[in-house]
Protein backbone atom coordinates (compact mmCIF):
# COMPACT_ATOMS: atom_id res chain seq x y z
CA UNK A 1 0.00 0.00 0.00
CA UNK A 2 1.48 3.20 -0.63
CA UNK A 3 1.07 5.95 2.15
CA UNK A 4 1.62 9.23 2.72
CA UNK A 5 5.09 10.09 5.10
CA UNK A 6 5.72 13.59 4.11
CA UNK A 7 3.46 16.12 5.05
CA UNK A 8 5.96 19.01 3.76
CA UNK A 9 5.21 20.15 0.11
CA UNK A 10 8.38 18.61 -1.39
CA UNK A 11 8.47 22.16 -4.21
CA UNK A 12 4.84 23.63 -4.64
CA UNK A 13 2.17 21.88 -3.86
CA UNK A 14 4.23 18.38 -4.55
CA UNK A 15 4.46 15.31 -1.90
CA UNK A 16 6.75 12.54 -1.52
CA UNK A 17 5.01 9.27 -1.32
CA UNK A 18 6.53 5.57 -0.18
CA UNK A 19 6.28 2.04 -0.13
CA UNK A 20 4.63 -0.10 3.46
CA UNK A 21 8.41 -1.42 3.57
CA UNK A 22 9.56 2.25 4.59
CA UNK A 23 11.23 2.98 1.06
CA UNK A 24 11.59 5.57 -0.72
CA UNK A 25 10.31 5.93 -4.31
CA UNK A 26 11.56 8.12 -7.08
CA UNK A 27 7.86 9.19 -7.89
CA UNK A 28 6.63 12.39 -6.69
CA UNK A 29 2.78 13.13 -6.66
CA UNK A 30 1.94 16.94 -7.48
CA UNK A 31 -1.53 17.89 -6.76
CA UNK A 32 -2.40 20.81 -9.06
CA UNK A 33 -4.78 22.48 -7.07
CA UNK A 34 -2.70 22.99 -4.40
CA UNK A 35 0.07 24.15 -6.33
CA UNK A 36 -2.99 26.71 -7.46
CA UNK A 37 -3.27 27.78 -4.02
CA UNK A 38 -0.11 28.39 -3.06
CA UNK A 39 1.05 30.00 -5.59
CA UNK A 40 1.66 34.18 -5.08
CA UNK A 41 0.35 35.98 -8.46
CA UNK A 42 2.63 36.14 -10.97
CA UNK A 43 3.59 37.41 -14.71
CA UNK A 44 1.79 33.86 -15.46
CA UNK A 45 -1.53 35.09 -13.89
CA UNK A 46 -1.61 38.44 -15.46
CA UNK A 47 -0.54 37.44 -19.05
CA UNK A 48 -3.95 35.03 -18.33
CA UNK A 49 -5.89 37.51 -16.95
CA UNK A 50 -4.84 39.89 -20.27
CA UNK A 51 -5.68 37.49 -22.88
CA UNK A 52 -8.85 36.31 -21.01
CA UNK A 53 -10.25 40.40 -20.98
CA UNK A 54 -9.14 40.80 -24.74
CA UNK A 55 -11.77 37.76 -25.20
CA UNK A 56 -14.43 39.11 -23.10
CA UNK A 57 -14.00 42.85 -24.27
CA UNK A 58 -14.36 41.77 -27.79
CA UNK A 59 -17.35 39.99 -26.91
CA UNK A 60 -18.90 42.81 -25.34
CA UNK A 61 -18.13 45.30 -28.63
CA UNK A 62 -20.17 42.84 -30.85
CA UNK A 63 -22.77 42.19 -27.91
CA UNK A 64 -23.33 46.21 -28.41
CA UNK A 65 -22.47 46.67 -32.05
CA UNK A 66 -25.94 45.93 -33.79
CA UNK A 67 -27.73 48.50 -31.12
CA UNK A 68 -25.29 51.23 -32.32
CA UNK A 69 -25.32 50.22 -35.45
CA UNK A 70 -29.37 50.66 -35.57
CA UNK A 71 -29.88 53.95 -37.45
CA UNK A 72 -28.05 52.71 -40.23
CA UNK A 73 -29.97 49.50 -40.10
CA UNK A 74 -33.08 51.24 -40.54
CA UNK A 75 -32.13 53.48 -43.49
CA UNK A 76 -30.61 49.99 -45.22
CA UNK A 77 -33.51 47.69 -44.44
CA UNK A 78 -36.40 50.33 -44.67
CA UNK A 79 -37.42 49.06 -41.54
CA UNK A 80 -39.29 50.80 -38.73
CA UNK A 81 -37.58 51.24 -35.53
CA UNK A 82 -39.78 48.82 -33.69
CA UNK A 83 -38.65 45.79 -35.69
CA UNK A 84 -35.30 45.76 -34.41
CA UNK A 85 -36.60 44.53 -31.29
CA UNK A 86 -36.32 41.24 -33.28
CA UNK A 87 -32.87 41.59 -33.88
CA UNK A 88 -31.71 42.47 -30.14
CA UNK A 89 -33.78 39.53 -28.76
CA UNK A 90 -32.32 37.45 -31.29
CA UNK A 91 -28.64 37.47 -29.62
CA UNK A 92 -30.59 37.08 -26.15
CA UNK A 93 -32.81 33.60 -27.58
CA UNK A 94 -29.00 32.49 -28.89
CA UNK A 95 -27.53 32.63 -25.28
CA UNK A 96 -30.11 30.06 -24.20
CA UNK A 97 -29.06 27.81 -27.01
CA UNK A 98 -25.14 28.87 -26.91
CA UNK A 99 -24.27 28.96 -22.72
CA UNK A 100 -25.23 25.42 -21.83
CA UNK A 101 -23.72 23.85 -25.42
CA UNK A 102 -20.43 25.60 -24.89
CA UNK A 103 -20.14 24.64 -21.92
CA UNK A 104 -20.20 20.73 -22.23
CA UNK A 105 -18.16 21.94 -25.56
CA UNK A 106 -15.27 22.85 -23.29
CA UNK A 107 -15.71 19.97 -20.75
CA UNK A 108 -15.28 17.61 -23.10
CA UNK A 109 -12.65 19.20 -25.39
CA UNK A 110 -11.10 22.06 -23.26
CA UNK A 111 -11.55 25.72 -21.85
CA UNK A 112 -8.81 27.20 -24.55
CA UNK A 113 -10.32 25.07 -27.66
CA UNK A 114 -13.31 26.34 -27.15
CA UNK A 115 -12.73 29.86 -26.71
CA UNK A 116 -10.58 30.11 -29.75
CA UNK A 117 -13.19 28.16 -31.82
CA UNK A 118 -15.88 30.01 -30.20
CA UNK A 119 -14.07 33.66 -31.00
CA UNK A 120 -13.47 31.96 -34.41
CA UNK A 121 -17.19 31.04 -34.70
CA UNK A 122 -18.98 34.33 -33.87
CA UNK A 123 -16.33 36.15 -35.95
CA UNK A 124 -17.20 34.79 -39.04
CA UNK A 125 -20.95 34.86 -38.59
CA UNK A 126 -20.60 38.93 -37.49
CA UNK A 127 -19.11 39.16 -41.04
CA UNK A 128 -21.66 37.37 -42.71
CA UNK A 129 -23.96 39.96 -41.55
CA UNK A 130 -22.46 42.01 -43.78
CA UNK A 131 -23.61 40.39 -46.78
CA UNK A 132 -27.33 39.87 -45.69
CA UNK A 133 -29.77 41.11 -48.40
CA UNK A 134 -32.82 41.40 -46.09
CA UNK A 135 -33.22 42.02 -42.43
CA UNK A 136 -34.30 38.30 -42.10
CA UNK A 137 -31.23 37.46 -42.97
CA UNK A 138 -29.56 39.48 -40.69
CA UNK A 139 -31.22 38.69 -37.63
CA UNK A 140 -30.62 35.19 -38.64
CA UNK A 141 -26.81 35.56 -38.88
CA UNK A 142 -26.91 37.49 -35.71
CA UNK A 143 -28.54 34.70 -33.81
CA UNK A 144 -26.19 32.13 -35.18
CA UNK A 145 -23.21 35.04 -34.16
CA UNK A 146 -25.21 35.45 -30.70
CA UNK A 147 -24.81 31.62 -29.89
CA UNK A 148 -20.46 31.83 -29.89
CA UNK A 149 -20.67 35.36 -28.47
CA UNK A 150 -22.76 33.93 -25.52
CA UNK A 151 -20.79 30.35 -25.00
CA UNK A 152 -17.25 32.31 -24.88
CA UNK A 153 -18.39 34.14 -22.12
CA UNK A 154 -19.06 31.75 -19.65
CA UNK A 155 -16.04 29.24 -20.85
CA UNK A 156 -13.70 32.56 -19.84
CA UNK A 157 -15.07 32.46 -16.57
CA UNK A 158 -14.79 28.50 -16.12
CA UNK A 159 -11.22 29.04 -17.59
CA UNK A 160 -9.90 32.00 -15.21
CA UNK A 161 -10.99 30.50 -12.37
CA UNK A 162 -9.31 27.60 -12.45
CA UNK A 163 -5.79 29.59 -12.37
CA UNK A 164 -6.64 31.59 -10.05
CA UNK A 165 -5.22 31.12 -5.85
CA UNK A 166 -8.52 30.69 -3.77
CA UNK A 167 -8.25 33.75 -2.09
CA UNK A 168 -7.60 36.02 -5.54
CA UNK A 169 -9.94 33.76 -7.91
CA UNK A 170 -13.52 36.42 -7.54
CA UNK A 171 -11.00 39.54 -8.01
CA UNK A 172 -9.43 37.61 -11.11
CA UNK A 173 -12.80 37.01 -12.66
CA UNK A 174 -14.23 40.34 -11.89
CA UNK A 175 -11.13 41.69 -13.48
CA UNK A 176 -11.31 39.87 -16.57
CA UNK A 177 -15.57 40.29 -16.83
CA UNK A 178 -15.12 44.00 -16.65
CA UNK A 179 -14.13 43.60 -20.33
CA UNK A 180 -17.67 43.66 -21.65
CA UNK A 181 -18.21 47.35 -20.84
CA UNK A 182 -15.12 48.40 -21.50
CA UNK A 183 -15.84 46.52 -24.86
CA UNK A 184 -19.41 48.11 -25.31
CA UNK A 185 -17.78 51.87 -24.44
CA UNK A 186 -15.21 50.60 -27.07
CA UNK A 187 -18.37 50.15 -29.64
CA UNK A 188 -19.90 53.53 -28.58
CA UNK A 189 -16.56 55.05 -29.67
CA UNK A 190 -15.94 53.83 -32.65
CA UNK A 191 -19.81 54.57 -33.48
CA UNK A 192 -19.26 58.21 -32.63
CA UNK A 193 -16.02 58.80 -34.50
CA UNK A 194 -16.10 56.21 -37.43
CA UNK A 195 -19.96 55.57 -38.62
CA UNK A 196 -20.43 59.15 -39.40
CA UNK A 197 -17.50 58.43 -42.44
CA UNK A 198 -17.86 54.47 -42.61
CA UNK A 199 -21.13 54.16 -42.42
CA UNK A 200 -22.51 51.09 -39.54
CA UNK A 201 -20.71 47.93 -41.71
CA UNK A 202 -17.46 49.53 -39.86
CA UNK A 203 -19.02 48.87 -36.89
CA UNK A 204 -19.65 44.52 -37.75
CA UNK A 205 -16.26 44.87 -39.74
CA UNK A 206 -14.35 45.32 -36.54
CA UNK A 207 -16.62 43.34 -34.77
CA UNK A 208 -16.27 39.87 -37.09
CA UNK A 209 -12.24 40.93 -37.52
CA UNK A 210 -11.59 40.96 -33.81
CA UNK A 211 -11.96 37.91 -32.56
CA UNK A 212 -10.49 36.18 -35.81
CA UNK A 213 -7.40 38.42 -34.90
CA UNK A 214 -7.83 36.97 -31.28
CA UNK A 215 -8.01 33.80 -31.85
CA UNK A 216 -4.48 33.54 -33.56
CA UNK A 217 -2.95 35.21 -30.53
CA UNK A 218 -5.06 32.60 -28.07
CA UNK A 219 -3.72 29.52 -30.05
CA UNK A 220 0.31 30.70 -29.46
CA UNK A 221 -0.20 32.35 -26.10
CA UNK A 222 -3.03 30.96 -23.80
CA UNK A 223 -2.47 27.33 -22.04
CA UNK A 224 -4.86 25.22 -21.94
CA UNK A 225 -6.85 24.81 -18.07
CA UNK A 226 -4.43 22.58 -15.85
CA UNK A 227 -7.56 20.78 -14.09
CA UNK A 228 -8.86 20.36 -17.49
CA UNK A 229 -4.89 18.39 -18.55
CA UNK A 230 -4.66 16.90 -15.02
CA UNK A 231 -7.75 14.94 -15.90
CA UNK A 232 -6.51 13.45 -19.21
CA UNK A 233 -3.49 11.32 -18.68
CA UNK A 234 -2.79 11.24 -22.59
CA UNK A 235 -2.19 15.27 -22.24
CA UNK A 236 0.97 14.88 -19.21
CA UNK A 237 3.36 16.51 -21.45
CA UNK A 238 1.56 19.09 -22.01
CA UNK A 239 0.57 19.58 -18.52
CA UNK A 240 4.11 19.08 -17.76
CA UNK A 241 4.95 21.98 -20.29
CA UNK A 242 2.56 24.30 -18.77
CA UNK A 243 3.56 24.04 -15.91
CA UNK A 244 6.92 24.82 -15.96
CA UNK A 245 5.96 27.93 -17.09
CA UNK A 246 3.12 28.36 -13.98
CA UNK A 247 5.85 27.39 -11.76
CA UNK A 248 9.70 28.12 -12.97
CA UNK A 249 11.40 26.63 -9.75
CA UNK A 250 9.05 23.03 -9.50
CA UNK A 251 11.04 19.84 -10.20
CA UNK A 252 9.53 17.08 -11.18
CA UNK A 253 10.87 13.43 -13.64
CA UNK A 254 9.78 11.51 -15.75
CA UNK A 255 7.74 9.32 -12.76
CA UNK A 256 5.86 12.10 -11.19
CA UNK A 257 2.07 11.86 -11.25
CA UNK A 258 -0.26 15.11 -11.54
CA UNK A 259 -3.46 14.74 -9.19
CA UNK A 260 -6.19 17.04 -8.47
CA UNK A 261 -7.08 17.83 -4.50
CA UNK A 262 -9.46 15.26 -4.38
CA UNK A 263 -9.31 12.05 -6.54
CA UNK A 264 -12.86 12.53 -7.38
CA UNK A 265 -12.12 15.29 -9.62
CA UNK A 266 -10.12 13.44 -11.74
CA UNK A 267 -13.18 10.91 -13.00
CA UNK A 268 -15.45 12.50 -16.02
CA UNK A 269 -18.46 13.52 -14.60
CA UNK A 270 -22.19 13.62 -16.23
CA UNK A 271 -24.50 16.78 -16.20
CA UNK A 272 -26.66 15.18 -13.50
CA UNK A 273 -23.20 15.66 -11.15
CA UNK A 274 -24.65 19.69 -11.17
CA UNK A 275 -27.24 18.29 -8.71
CA UNK A 276 -25.52 16.29 -6.61
CA UNK A 277 -24.91 16.54 -3.01
CA UNK A 278 -25.55 20.07 -1.73
CA UNK A 279 -25.87 21.34 -5.45
CA UNK A 280 -29.11 19.71 -5.25
CA UNK A 281 -30.44 23.58 -3.44
CA UNK A 282 -27.49 25.36 -4.99
CA UNK A 283 -27.75 25.06 -8.35
CA UNK A 284 -31.31 25.52 -8.92
CA UNK A 285 -31.04 28.80 -6.86
CA UNK A 286 -28.13 30.05 -8.43
CA UNK A 287 -30.21 29.89 -11.58
CA UNK A 288 -33.22 32.01 -9.66
CA UNK A 289 -30.39 33.87 -8.61
CA UNK A 290 -29.27 35.14 -11.93
CA UNK A 291 -32.55 35.53 -13.58
CA UNK A 292 -33.94 37.84 -10.68
CA UNK A 293 -30.52 39.80 -10.98
CA UNK A 294 -30.82 40.19 -14.86
CA UNK A 295 -34.29 40.58 -15.03
CA UNK A 296 -33.96 44.05 -13.16
CA UNK A 297 -30.70 44.42 -14.98
CA UNK A 298 -31.82 44.62 -18.36
CA UNK A 299 -34.85 46.42 -17.19
CA UNK A 300 -33.20 49.29 -16.21
CA UNK A 301 -30.06 48.95 -18.87
CA UNK A 302 -32.98 49.00 -22.17
CA UNK A 303 -35.77 51.08 -20.37
CA UNK A 304 -33.77 53.82 -18.68
CA UNK A 305 -32.50 56.19 -21.17
CA UNK A 306 -36.70 56.60 -22.60
CA UNK A 307 -37.90 56.82 -19.20
CA UNK A 308 -35.38 59.31 -18.11
CA UNK A 309 -35.54 60.79 -21.33
CA UNK A 310 -39.37 61.70 -20.70
CA UNK A 311 -38.69 63.03 -17.19
CA UNK A 312 -37.40 66.40 -15.39
CA UNK A 313 -33.70 64.91 -17.12
CA UNK A 314 -34.79 65.73 -20.14
CA UNK A 315 -32.85 63.56 -23.06
CA UNK A 316 -29.39 65.05 -21.96
CA UNK A 317 -29.60 63.95 -18.51
CA UNK A 318 -30.63 60.56 -19.58
CA UNK A 319 -27.59 60.24 -21.79
CA UNK A 320 -25.69 61.28 -19.20
CA UNK A 321 -27.30 58.98 -16.57
CA UNK A 322 -27.13 56.08 -18.94
CA UNK A 323 -23.18 57.26 -18.61
CA UNK A 324 -23.22 57.05 -15.41
CA UNK A 325 -25.38 54.09 -14.93
CA UNK A 326 -22.14 52.04 -16.39
CA UNK A 327 -19.56 53.33 -14.59
CA UNK A 328 -21.08 53.01 -10.99
CA UNK A 329 -21.42 49.66 -12.64
CA UNK A 330 -18.02 49.54 -13.48
CA UNK A 331 -16.67 50.31 -9.87
CA UNK A 332 -19.00 48.14 -8.10
CA UNK A 333 -17.97 44.89 -10.13
CA UNK A 334 -14.52 46.15 -8.67
CA UNK A 335 -15.61 46.87 -5.24
CA UNK A 336 -16.94 43.42 -4.81
CA UNK A 337 -14.43 41.33 -5.85
CA UNK A 338 -12.11 41.29 -2.81
CA UNK A 339 -15.28 40.60 -0.13
CA UNK A 340 -16.33 37.75 -2.56
CA UNK A 341 -12.82 36.21 -2.13
CA UNK A 342 -12.73 37.09 1.77
CA UNK A 343 -16.41 36.35 2.99
CA UNK A 344 -17.68 33.94 0.57
CA UNK A 345 -21.21 34.82 -0.81
CA UNK A 346 -22.40 37.39 1.67
CA UNK A 347 -22.34 40.50 -0.70
CA UNK A 348 -24.48 39.23 -2.91
CA UNK A 349 -27.19 39.41 -0.62
CA UNK A 350 -26.03 42.57 0.90
CA UNK A 351 -25.96 43.82 -2.59
CA UNK A 352 -29.16 42.88 -3.80
CA UNK A 353 -30.81 44.38 -0.45
CA UNK A 354 -29.19 47.44 -0.90
CA UNK A 355 -30.37 48.02 -4.75
CA UNK A 356 -33.92 47.81 -3.67
CA UNK A 357 -34.16 51.70 -2.46
CA UNK A 358 -31.72 52.70 -4.98
CA UNK A 359 -34.06 51.53 -7.56
CA UNK A 360 -37.03 52.64 -6.34
CA UNK A 361 -35.76 55.89 -5.29
CA UNK A 362 -34.86 56.28 -9.58
CA UNK A 363 -38.40 56.51 -9.81
CA UNK A 364 -39.03 59.12 -6.79
CA UNK A 365 -40.83 62.54 -8.48
CA UNK A 366 -39.44 65.91 -8.07
CA UNK A 367 -35.79 65.38 -7.40
CA UNK A 368 -33.50 67.13 -8.86
CA UNK A 369 -30.70 66.27 -12.08
CA UNK A 370 -27.92 66.48 -9.57
CA UNK A 371 -29.87 63.61 -7.03
CA UNK A 372 -31.18 62.08 -9.68
CA UNK A 373 -27.63 60.97 -11.93
CA UNK A 374 -26.33 60.19 -7.65
CA UNK A 375 -29.25 57.80 -7.67
CA UNK A 376 -28.28 56.43 -10.92
CA UNK A 377 -24.98 55.61 -9.89
CA UNK A 378 -25.69 54.23 -6.94
CA UNK A 379 -28.29 52.29 -9.20
CA UNK A 380 -25.92 50.72 -11.12
CA UNK A 381 -23.41 50.10 -7.87
CA UNK A 382 -25.54 47.81 -6.97
CA UNK A 383 -27.18 46.08 -10.02
CA UNK A 384 -23.60 45.64 -11.38
CA UNK A 385 -22.15 44.36 -8.25
CA UNK A 386 -25.07 42.15 -7.84
CA UNK A 387 -24.18 40.06 -11.53
CA UNK A 388 -20.73 40.42 -10.91
CA UNK A 389 -20.71 38.43 -8.00
CA UNK A 390 -22.83 35.90 -8.75
CA UNK A 391 -20.01 35.40 -12.16
CA UNK A 392 -17.57 35.21 -9.51
CA UNK A 393 -18.98 32.92 -7.30
CA UNK A 394 -20.43 30.28 -10.45
CA UNK A 395 -16.81 29.05 -11.35
CA UNK A 396 -15.93 27.49 -7.58
CA UNK A 397 -19.14 26.00 -6.86
CA UNK A 398 -18.81 23.55 -9.31
CA UNK A 399 -16.41 20.53 -9.72
CA UNK A 400 -13.75 21.40 -12.73
CA UNK A 401 -15.36 18.21 -14.25
CA UNK A 402 -18.63 20.10 -14.99
CA UNK A 403 -17.39 23.25 -14.02
CA UNK A 404 -18.30 24.44 -17.78
CA UNK A 405 -21.53 23.16 -17.72
CA UNK A 406 -22.02 24.66 -14.44
CA UNK A 407 -21.25 27.89 -15.37
CA UNK A 408 -22.92 28.00 -18.67
CA UNK A 409 -26.44 26.97 -17.46
CA UNK A 410 -26.24 29.65 -14.64
CA UNK A 411 -25.62 31.86 -17.88
CA UNK A 412 -28.70 30.42 -19.81
CA UNK A 413 -30.92 30.73 -16.66
CA UNK A 414 -29.94 34.53 -17.07
CA UNK A 415 -30.96 35.44 -20.16
CA UNK A 416 -34.00 34.17 -19.66
CA UNK A 417 -34.29 37.00 -17.43
CA UNK A 418 -32.45 39.02 -19.53
CA UNK A 419 -34.83 37.93 -22.30
CA UNK A 420 -38.32 38.48 -20.14
CA UNK A 421 -36.94 41.88 -18.04
CA UNK A 422 -37.37 44.13 -20.98
CA UNK A 423 -40.40 42.58 -22.18
CA UNK A 424 -42.61 42.90 -19.24
CA UNK A 425 -41.13 46.85 -18.65
CA UNK A 426 -42.33 47.07 -22.50
CA UNK A 427 -45.26 45.89 -21.27
CA UNK A 428 -45.95 47.72 -18.06
CA UNK A 429 -44.94 51.34 -20.16
CA UNK A 430 -47.89 50.53 -22.43
CA UNK A 431 -49.99 50.42 -19.00
CA UNK A 432 -48.85 54.28 -19.06
CA UNK A 433 -47.71 53.70 -15.16
CA UNK A 434 -46.28 56.02 -13.24
CA UNK A 435 -42.66 56.28 -13.25
CA UNK A 436 -42.72 55.73 -9.40
CA UNK A 437 -45.02 52.46 -9.92
CA UNK A 438 -42.17 51.05 -12.66
CA UNK A 439 -39.50 50.96 -10.61
CA UNK A 440 -41.30 49.63 -7.60
CA UNK A 441 -42.33 46.81 -9.52
CA UNK A 442 -38.88 46.68 -11.14
CA UNK A 443 -37.34 46.16 -7.58
CA UNK A 444 -39.85 43.38 -6.81
CA UNK A 445 -37.07 40.57 -8.48
CA UNK A 446 -34.26 42.27 -6.28
CA UNK A 447 -36.56 41.60 -3.27
CA UNK A 448 -36.66 37.70 -4.36
CA UNK A 449 -32.76 37.75 -4.95
CA UNK A 450 -31.79 38.89 -1.16
CA UNK A 451 -34.12 35.93 0.18
CA UNK A 452 -32.65 33.33 -2.22
CA UNK A 453 -29.45 34.61 -1.79
CA UNK A 454 -29.58 34.25 1.96
CA UNK A 455 -30.66 30.71 1.30
CA UNK A 456 -27.27 30.35 -0.51
CA UNK A 457 -24.70 31.81 1.43
CA UNK A 458 -24.02 29.51 4.30
CA UNK A 459 -23.64 26.67 1.88
CA UNK A 460 -21.96 28.37 -0.68
CA UNK A 461 -18.86 28.43 1.72
CA UNK A 462 -19.28 24.55 2.68
CA UNK A 463 -19.73 23.42 -1.00
CA UNK A 464 -16.75 25.71 -2.69
CA UNK A 465 -14.36 23.80 0.39
CA UNK A 466 -15.90 20.42 -0.63
CA UNK A 467 -15.20 20.74 -4.57
CA UNK A 468 -11.30 22.26 -3.32
CA UNK A 469 -10.57 19.25 -1.44
CA UNK A 470 -10.16 21.37 1.54
CA UNK A 471 -12.31 19.21 4.32
CA UNK A 472 -9.25 18.67 6.11
CA UNK A 473 -5.91 19.86 6.43
CA UNK A 474 -4.01 17.28 4.59
CA UNK A 475 -6.67 17.87 1.37
CA UNK A 476 -8.24 14.21 1.88
CA UNK A 477 -6.08 12.10 0.12
CA UNK A 478 -6.18 8.65 0.47
CA UNK A 479 -4.33 5.66 0.39
CA UNK A 480 -5.80 4.40 -2.97
CA UNK A 481 -6.36 7.71 -4.24
CA UNK A 482 -2.51 7.32 -4.21
CA UNK A 483 -1.77 4.04 -5.19
CA UNK A 484 -3.19 4.86 -8.42
CA UNK A 485 -1.64 8.08 -8.79
CA UNK A 486 1.95 6.34 -8.10
CA UNK A 487 1.27 3.03 -9.87
CA UNK A 488 3.65 2.65 -12.61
Amino acid sequence: MITLIDETPNGAGARIVSSGHGGTMSAKVIDVERLINEKKMSAFHIGVIFMTFLVVTVDGFDITAASFAAPGLIKTFHISPTSLGALFSAALVAGLIGTPVFGFLADRFGRKRVMLWGSVFFGVFTLAALVAQTFQQMILFRFIAGIGVAGVLPTSVAYVSEFAPRKFRATVVSIMFTGSPVGSIISGLVAAKLMPIYGWKILFWIAGLSPLVLALALAFLLPESIHFLVRRPKAREQLAGILRRFEPGLQFDPDTRFVSARHQSLKPMPTSALFAGRLKLLTPLIWVANVLSLMTFYFANQWLPTLLAHSAAGPSGAAMATTLFICGGVVGALVIMRPIDKWGFLPVPILFLCGVPALIAVGAPGMGVQVLLSIVVMAGFCLYGVQYGLIASEGPLFPPPVRGRGVGFCFAAGRVGATFGPLIGGYLISRHLPMQTLFMVAAIPLGLGVLVSAVITPLYRKQVLEVEGSVSPAFDFDAQALSQAAAP
